[in-house]
């Protein structure tokens, strides 16, 4: 399971009318990777012409393995006579000390079974994830993270046979 979170914020200063004006632009991504060992329940129809139906839900907790960001700055500086530009870039600066290794979520999802021939289905669904504990504090020691309050949410396309 990974993510990614976009911000962007732009902080324009301007002294007074007539001077220079400072425009901060920043572009933040956030990615995360979890593995999770969903816990569920799977409830089946019966046989229904060649199809089953099924629901399923439950838990999904997960480990965090990797957490990093990129972020880049734009600073414009316009004065009456001149501009100038200054970018910044920080590219996969590692965030681990500041996203929290466990996380849980609430799984739900739906699909059918379709039968072959014999024991051999195929089946597809659609599933729900909703994270039930935030991946971050609002305390983190990373700018980036300073005040964000961040819960991951997923949907998930599942295809497979069963022999």
């Amino acid at each position: 399971k990974g993510g990614k979170l976009k911000r962007d914020t732009v902080i324009v200063h301007r002294v007074s009318p007539n001077d220079s004006t400072t425009k901060i632009e920043y572009h933040q991504r956030l990615m995360t990777t979890y593995i999770e060992l969903p816990i569920t329940m799977l409830l089946k129809t019966n046989e229904i012409g060649y199809v089953k139906y099924y629901l399923q839900a439950g838990l999904a907790p997960g480990m965090n393995i990797r957490s990093k960001y990129d972020e880049t700055v734009k600073t414009t500086i316009n004065s009456p006579t001149t501009s100038s530009t200054v970018p910044t870039e920080i590219n996969d600066e590692y965030l681990s000390k500041d996203i929290n290794f466990f996380n849980l979520s609430m799984l739900i999802g739906v699909g059918v079974e379709y039968n072959l021939s014999g024991s051999t289905s195929l089946v597809t669904g659609l599933a729900f994830s909703n994270g039930l504990v935030k991946i971050t504090d609002k305390k983190a020691s990373d700018p980036v993270l300073q005040g964000s309050k961040i819960i991951s949410n997923m949907m998930s396309l599942n295809i497979g046979i069963l022999f």
